[in-house]
């Protein structure tokens, strides 16, 4: 039987519970230790299985091991209850399912007998390996004097985890530092903070003596590791403990220098949880800063507004309201709704509009707005996007207004840099560009029809009074690069057509004929899918008319503000081209001489195209004025074979 020592220097504690599948290997790897300077506690925390049976056998034999059975409170507890156990000099903590070097003891009890050192900072390896855990057992030599917040944030080894560490037992009962019996994820690293500040010696050895298991399927932190919510609760919950222990026991250098860690190191945690929970803790973080008061630094600072704005946001009006109609979209909904969660702005809304879905597209939103309050679903029978975006806009709350299509995806900045650009230049309407990517090939295109930069004034900021001819010819009538400004549309009453297709022209360019103020963002912001099928646009032939439609209402719509002869030379460019766009973009042969011959009969003369001269035109001059005269002399398949449409 092996004997100890009576006065052990190191007091191993061994918390347990339901481990026997481990258990014995790790109390093997403690028996055959070289040194008699040690003991080994291990806390019985309430097993159901046959550990205590496994321990009891191994005290039988072995001198160095005690077994101390108590109810079930948590590695924490179990933990604590060892170091009031311990009679050694100092204390470390082996997991039961983790077993040591050969050497472990001896080269402790060596370290310590070198210098009067509080703490010793070992390393170890993990099984099977894991890089990430092992870099963080992987301590340079190094000793720190009356230093020890800096040792606890600047080496590596330092934390989170305790047991590469051996601690003076003395240091950790006199200043009341245990682990907490309320936290379940995060004790091991609280723990450090705790501690490490009273140590005014602090030793770091490069010797590997641990063996951490990564195996386990089952412990607190694997059953965690995959549930962010949970894991950014927990930390928060573990930093605001730290930064109240160190407001009440350190420092104000100390407590400034931890609250630049808590920040920095809690950013991940709530990129990676939903944004209801990370909106409340973001709240309850920002009110114990500035109940605590630190100086942060400038990076600990900015992160700490990006998580101040998250707490606004969910109690402030949303900026931006987004309004997107969905019909059958699950196939791409997930990854357009996912880059607007990932927005850099937090204070906007998104409501998606059902047209009637038979898919699970509302599945997916439902799923999702349970996580963010930010997105709302609304249902309405099937009736086409202009009704859903009425619906919407019905309901938007936002400052600025934004209607997107559920099946593209979007730049992080989008409403962070648009809704900027529109505030910094009191703008009713501020539009932007984008880029498309191919369904088919999987590549990304330029779009420089979007927003043509080259017709656009000087100044930055224009409207119709100083910009009329080009007003039609900067954008298209799409509603997705352009953020309107909530009130202007109210007060003027725009709504988009309840068509098939073409229902936002009436819309967009009745507002760019209306606003005061239009300001341009160069950057692309949204990413169009093309190619994929199932889009309004690839489905026009169904009703063939619609842009039609939609040129005569905006031209009554003109006429019945007062604004049509003012703007007739750029209506009768956009309608020429819009007209032709339409022609040759029709997928049917039926379709194609349909609307041709419509056009040709009477569309001409109802938009005021018929009787003007080629002088008229501008937009695309060349190629649209040819084509104006061809179809006043071709029949339509003369016209297609002419032009190869």
């Amino acid at each position: 039987m092996s004997v100890v020592s009576s006065e052990p220097l190191l007091s191993i504690v061994v918390p347990t519970y339901n481990t026997e599948r481990y258990l014995e290997e790790c109390l093997k790897s403690l028996a055959t230790q070289e040194s008699d300077r040690y003991e080994v506690i291990v806390v019985n925390d309430g097993s159901t299985d046959s550990s205590a049976r496994i321990v009891e056998a191994f005290c039988k034999t072995n001198n160095h091991f005690r077994l101390v059975n108590k109810k079930n409170g948590g590695v924490s507890s179990a933990r604590n209850r060892g170091i009031l156990e311990a009679r050694g000099e100092y204390v470390s903590f082996v997991d039961s399912d983790d077993c040591v070097a050969k050497e472990y003891v001896n080269t402790i009890v060596a370290a310590i007998a070198k210098t009067d050192h509080d703490i010793v900072v070992f390393g170890g390896r993990t099984f099977p390996r894991d890089k990430i855990a092992d870099s963080k057992m992987n301590p340079a030599p190094i000793t720190y004097v009356d230093n020890s917040v800096a040792a606890v944030l600047g080496e590596r080894a330092s934390r989170p985890f305790v047991h590469n560490k051996a601690y003076r037992r003395k240091l950790l009962c006199e200043n009341e530092v245990f682990f907490d019996e309320e936290m379940t994820l995060g004790e091991d690293q609280l723990f450090q903070f705790c501690v490490f500040p009273y140590a005014r010696r602090i030793l770091f050895i490069p010797d590997s003596l641990y063996r951490y298991r990564c195996e386990r399927k089952d412990s607190a932190m694997q059953r965690l590791s995959s549930e962010s919510d949970e894991v950014l609760r927990h930390h928060c919950r573990m930093v605001s403990k730290i930064l109240l222990w160190y407001k009440e026991r350190f420092s104000p250098v100390d407590l400034d220098a931890v609250s630049d860690w808590s920040v920095n190191y809690l950013i991940p945690y709530f990129e990676a949880a939903s944004y209801n929970v990370a909106a409340a803790c973001a709240a309850e973080l920002t009110s114990l800063l500035e109940e605590v008061g630190p100086c942060l630094n400038r990076g600990s600072w900015c992160h700490f507004s990006a998580i101040k704005e998250l707490a606004e946001s969910s109690c402030q009006e949303p900026l931006v309201s987004i309004v997107m109609p969905m019909y059958n979209a699950e196939k791409h909904l997930r990854q357009c709704l996912g880059s607007l969660r990932e927005q850099t702005m937090k204070r906007f809304e998104v409501i998606v509009v059902d047209d009637g879905s038979t898919d699970n597209s509302c599945a997916v939103v439902e799923e999702l707005s349970h996580e963010d309050r930010r997105f709302t679903l609304l249902r309405q029978e099937h009736g086409f996007a202009g009704r859903a975006r009425n619906l919407g806009m019905e309901q938007a709350r936002g400052e600025y207004l934004l209607f997107l299509d559920s099946d593209d995806f979007f730049s992080p900045d989008l409403l962070d840099h648009a809704f900027a650009r529109a505030k910094a230049y009191d703008a009713d309407i501020c539009l932007f560009s984008a880029n498309s990517f191919d369904h088919q090939t999987k590549k990304i295109g330029a779009m420089p029809w979007i927003c043509r930069y080259e017709l656009l004034p000087e100044s930055p900021v224009f409207s119709r009074q100083t910009f009329s001819d080009n007003l039609y010819c900067i954008t298209t009538p799409v509603p997705w690069n352009k953020l309107f400004r909530k009130s202007f549309v109210l007060s003027q009453g725009l709504l988009f057509q309840e068509t098939r297709s073409a229902n936002d022209m009436l819309f967009t360019l009745t507002a760019l004929a209306l606003a005061d103020r239009i300001t341009v963002l160069r950057e692309d912001l949204v990413t169009y899918r093309i190619n994929e099928g199932t889009s309004l646009q690839s489905t026009q032939d169904k009703d063939p008319f619609a842009f039609y439609q939609a040129l005569c209402a905006l031209q009554q719509s003109l006429k019945g503000r007062g604004l049509y002869e003012e703007l007739k030379r750029p209506f009768v460019n956009f309608s020429l081209d819009c007209c032709i766009h339409n022609i040759r973009t029709m997928k049917t042969s039926d379709a194609y001489r349909r609307v041709y011959d419509f056009v040709k009969r009477e569309g001409l003369a109802q938009l005021d195209i018929l009787d003007k001269d080629d002088s008229w035109f501008y937009v695309y001059r060349n190629q649209n004025a040819e084509r104006k005269r061809a179809m006043l002399l071709l029949e339509a398949d003369e016209y297609k074979s002419k032009f190869g449409d």
